[in-house]
Formats: structure tokens, sequence, C-alpha cells
């Protein structure tokens, strides 16, 4: 998928805003790093920031696309 400039600048503000949230509320928000669906949201324990993981939906959908590469 071929992101414009305006996804990217609207993808940029919305890490922004969730940057701040978890700098407010000293949590660390984890995000897909693929779809950017929100994860989960845990106590940092006095740290704070995002992080990157994968959401179900796009693990189920790259593992089909590896398991077809593969046959």
């Amino acid at each position: 998928m071929i992101l414009t400039e305006d996804k990217v600048l609207q993808e940029q503000l919305r890490l922004a805003q969730l940057e701040k949230t978890a700098k407010e509320n000293e949590v660390i928000i984890t995000v897909c790093a693929y779809c950017k669906k929100t994860i989960s949201v845990k106590d940092g324990y006095g740290v704070y920031g995002i992080s990157h993981g994968i959401c179900s939906s796009c693990k189920r959908r790259l593992l089909r696309e590896y398991k077809k590469r593969r046959d």
C-alpha cells in the first residue's frame, strides 16, 4: 500500500497525539506496525511511550501470505 502525503501527515499527527496521551498518563501504548491500530495500553510505571507490535488480524493475513509464497 502506497501512502499519500496527506495520509503520512495524518498518521504522524495521530502518533504525536498518542505520544502526548502516553506521556500525560505515564502509559505505554502498543500500536500495530502494519495497520496502526491501537493494540494495548499498559501502565508504564513512570515510563511512557509508543511501542509497536502486530495485531491478530495482520498476523493472520501475513501468515497466509507467507504460506502462499512458501508453497
